[in-house]
């Protein structure tokens, strides 16, 4: 076959496009948190007003990333809403971020 005759949509690359295009919901977490580490990098604050939002996102690693965030960003006002939320029935990976946070929080100057 020539180039010409090769359907690129019938090959492995064709799949791969195909499967990309259509579950959204193995990318968009990924999106969700790259797009949190970027805002926490450049210290945007308007993150801040979204975080608590941010914890009811399906997946559990944006769900931890946004506590983290929380630390990263040194919001002590977050903490009676931290300590309320670890009493919550939550994932262990997101309860163990709670208590990471907390803790750092509390080891900050006021």
């Amino acid at each position: 076959k020539n180039a010409d005759e090769v359907d690129p949509a019938s090959g492995d690359a064709g799949r791969l496009l195909h499967s990309m295009a259509t579950d959204k919901s193995l990318y968009a977490p990924v999106a969700v948190r790259r797009t949190l580490d970027e805002l926490v990098s450049v210290q945007d604050t308007r993150l801040v007003g979204i975080l608590k939002d941010m914890l009811q996102y399906p997946d559990v690693y944006v769900q931890v990333r946004s506590v983290e965030a929380f630390g990263d960003f040194g919001v002590q006002e977050a903490l009676p809403f931290l300590k309320e939320l670890r009493t919550k029935k939550l994932p262990v990976e997101v309860k163990s971020a709670i208590h990471k946070t907390i803790e750092l929080l509390d080891s900050l100057p006021d």
